[in-house]
């Protein structure tokens, strides 16, 4: 129920309005002085008020400016004898409702109270409308904002390469992945046209982005190359059109994934199957050519032939088993399914194992092994096996490249917390351009194929990954026609 507080220093005239409201469903208060009816409102809350423009001691406006003040959204009804057009004015502009004039019809008070009591409830569902409006645009803001937060972080931390370009195919937006894919900073590319930075590749006819704009449609990531600062690289690059609400399209968001190292991978494995392939097939040939030769002449043939024919088949017999070897050594290695067993060892003890091994092949070739590892090195904490795969490669390949009746020197140093094994022939040595590519698989250097020198190209390899698997490093230093020398430091804990 509404209520309305009527102020009005005549006792007769506060009854009157409070019964006439009363019957029109109000409840009313009533007060014969601005004193009172302040009061009043300090202590319960009103809808409407009435009020005597002609009061003792505070009159009708400065008490409408103070019930203003206590309650902006209050309807009121200013009443007076006499017709002021200037107190009229006044308290429209403190906010009265409306202005009655003495002697009133009650019907008249009535409609006036009604009308402000309509114009407070609409003034006051505006209020909560606007309320609910500024709440609503604040939530949606919020929301707007957070939203913007996370597409602004995916769009600065995934790994792919995100390139937004305009309808004229200037560059919008350029991500960090685009920057580590492409070499270019932000700085450099933003404004500019997509293949002014990229190559004309990039928009060209049968171009993800070219597919695009002709269509109007998604583009699924295709295999494809980019020209940047660091070179052509093979991407991954899907393209997705950018539309406003209206369905227009205002750009596109060029999405490029890096699949350099992939495609590597994949050409790696292709030359590996192809070298083992034939690492396989040409023992494996001659083991055939010699067996069935000793099957045609079974019965009959020369002794010293026949032992000829064994010992090739012997030789390639085992030039296969260091192969299947060295590839399942390598596996394990690369897979992670080695298991290392580190314990203290006596790196002079490895490498006296070593040329026990190695023995009859050194005797061949008339090569002398000097080896110079002091007692009094300390014991390094590694795994025995793969530190004798480390020394057996690096000796045999020493003899192997040795000239007949050369010297193959190893020697053992201790230095700031590290063993030092330096393993040196004398003999044919590499080329300064194949030095980069020794220790990778497969790769023989061309003298050594020119020359007949066996081997399966892994040698090197395995070296690498026993020494990387205790955190050590191997270093190359050598001469065309003087000589190699190997050198490996290894953490002794």
């Amino acid at each position: 129920m509404e209520k309305i507080l009527i102020v009005d220093d005549e006792p007769q005239v506060t009854k009157l309005l409070e019964r006439r409201l009363t019957m029109e469903g109000y409840s009313c208060g009533t007060a014969l002085s601005a004193e009172g009816a302040l009061a009043m409102m300090k202590e319960e809350p009103f809808s409407a008020v009435l009020i005597d423009i002609r009061l003792p001691k505070m009159n009708g406006i400065e008490l409408l400016e103070e019930v203003k003040n206590l309650d902006p959204d209050i309807a009121a009804v200013m009443v007076t004898a006499v017709m002021d057009r200037e107190s009229a004015v006044e308290a429209m502009r403190l906010g009265a409702d409306d202005y009655i004039v003495k002697p009133f019809d009650l019907e008249e008070v009535v409609t006036s109270v009604q009308k402000a009591l309509e114009k407070r409830r609409l003034v006051l569902e505006n209020k909560e409308y606007q309320r609910n409006l500024e709440k609503l645009v604040e939530e949606r803001t919020k929301e707007l904002e957070r939203r913007s937060r996370e597409l602004e972080a995916i769009f600065k931390e995934t790994f792919d390469g995100l390139i937004v370009v305009d309808e004229d195919m200037r560059v919008m937006a350029f991500n960090p992945g685009a920057e580590v894919i492409t070499g270019y900073s932000s700085e450099e590319v933003l404004g500019k046209r997509i293949y002014e930075v990229l190559g004309e590749e990039i928009y060209a006819k049968e171009s993800p982005l070219r597919k695009a704009v002709l269509t109007g449609g998604r583009v699924l990531p295709t295999e494809t190359t980019i020209s940047g600062k660091l070179g052509v690289r093979d991407v991954l690059e899907g393209v997705t059109p950018l539309l406003d609400s209206e369905g227009g399209t205002f750009g596109y968001l060029m999405n490029f994934t890096d699949i350099t190292k992939l495609k590597e991978v994949d050409r790696l494995k292709s030359n590996i199957v192809a070298n083992v392939s034939h690492e396989l097939r040409t023992p494996l040939a001659s083991i055939k050519a010699y067996t069935e030769l000793l099957l045609e002449e079974l019965d009959e043939g020369d002794v010293d032939v026949r032992r000829r024919f064994l010992q090739v088949i012997d030789r390639e017999a085992d030039r296969l088993a260091d192969l299947i070897g060295d590839l399942l050594d390598l596996s394990r290695l690369e897979t992670g399914k080695f298991e290392m067993r580190k314990e203290p060892l006596y790196i002079g003890d490895i490498i006296k194992e070593v040329i026990t091994l190695l023995e009859l092949q050194a005797e061949e070739k008339r090569i002398q092994i000097n080896v110079d590892a002091p007692p009094s090195i300390s014991h390094i904490t590694a795994d025995k096996e793969l530190m004798t795969i480390l020394v057996k490669n690096l000796v045999s390949n020493a003899i192997k490249f040795s000239h007949d009746g050369g010297r193959i020197d190893i020697a053992v140093r201790e230095g700031e917390g590290n063993i030092i094994l330096r393993v040196a022939d004398y003999g044919i040595g590499i080329p300064p351009e194949e030095i980069p590519h020794i220790f990778e698989k497969f790769y023989r250097v061309r003298s050594t194929t020119e020359s007949g020198i066996e081997g399966t190209g892994l040698g090197l390899v395995l070296v690498k990954e026993a020494v990387e698997a205790h955190g050590g490093t191997i270093e190359v230093e050598s001469e065309l026609g003087v000589g190699s020398c190997f050198i490996v430091t290894l953490p002794i804990r």
